[in-house]
């Protein structure tokens, strides 16, 4: 196996994959539609392009770059052109698979409230035989055995396919969730009053469940299911869907991301799950052409 050079954080911002996404992706008479690939899937990419290998290896296909194609692993004869395109050093591409997919559930627009710690963090915990005062962020020695079982169960559920309910990946994804659900390193609360965006693509359904809860009296409280990443930048989250989340915190566990991303101009801030809300406020901007909902971000731990 080749050595791996190190390859400056700066070239994976400025260079963007492509592949073809046409129907007829080779033929020289249709229009061609080109597709970025993923932020991660670009820089593994990149890394195998710069570090002279033949080949990169992605889940689904690997890259021939002697002749610039994406194939398929599991048929060869799915191939697709690809090519690498150099950005100028201000042209800042935005992730869309970061910041658009739905914060919630698709089959239901916000879970109920349940607390702090949400169900699956409860049966890690009791997996590993951990009790209130061994959590990460407050007994240091138990980090080395969870980060142990965090690298064996993210390799386990990297080489098999499971169709299993998420009491599955207790064992496996459950230390790793763990660790970032008590982070040992990071325990400072979000000031009050910050001001966090997201955009969502919503179905009318969605959207129309947000706005029956706006005039209820007391507002229910929801939370979010997983970790959702937001930005402190409204421009950067009006590049996506056709709803805005507007989230103004009270008190929630967040992670500003802003110094350890490759992306640092997103000002990318990551939620904690189990962040509850309520649905204060919704509104339909033409000039944005958007649904704008106005949420309240309060950590609770009843």
């Amino acid at each position: 196996m080749a050595s791996a050079s190190p390859v400056s954080n700066k070239s994976f911002i400025n260079v963007q994959w492509v592949w073809n996404a046409s129907p007829n992706p080779f033929s020289k008479s249709q229009n061609i539609e080109w597709r970025r690939y993923s932020d991660v899937e670009n820089m593994i990419i990149e890394k195998a392009f710069t570090t002279g290998e033949t080949n990169a290896i992605l889940d689904d296909y690997h890259i021939d770059f002697k002749h610039s194609v994406q194939i398929s692993n599991d048929d060869i004869h799915k191939q697709r052109p690809v090519k690498r395109t150099v950005c100028d050093k201000d042209d800042r591409i935005l992730r869309e698979e970061r910041f658009l997919p739905n914060p919630v559930p698709p089959d239901r627009p916000f879970g109920g409230q349940y607390g702090f710690i949400s169900p699956f963090i409860k049966e890690v915990v009791k997996d590993l035989n951990l009790t209130k005062k061994q959590l990460p962020s407050k007994d240091k020695t138990v980090v080395p055995m969870i980060v142990e079982k965090a690298a064996s169960g993210i390799i386990e559920e990297g080489s098999e396919q499971h169709e299993q309910v998420w009491r599955s990946k207790i064992r496996t994804l459950g230390p790793f969730c763990l660790l970032l659900w008590d982070n040992p390193f990071n325990r400072k609360l979000t000031k009050p009053g910050t001001i966090l965006y997201r955009g969502a693509k919503l179905s009318a359904d969605l959207i129309a469940l947000f706005k029956d809860d706006c005039p209820k009296d007391p507002r229910p409280w929801h939370s979010f299911q997983a970790f959702t990443s937001c930005t402190r930048n409204a421009s950067v989250a009006e590049n996506f869907g056709n709803v805005l989340f507007i989230m103004k915190i009270c008190l929630a566990f967040t992670v500003d991301l802003t110094e350890l991303s490759k992306y640092s101009y997103e000002e990318e801030e990551l939620l904690f799950p189990g962040v509850s809300f309520t649905v204060d406020i919704m509104e339909f901007d033409k000039k944005k052409n958007k649904h704008l909902i106005y949420l309240t971000l309060q950590q609770r731990h009843d």
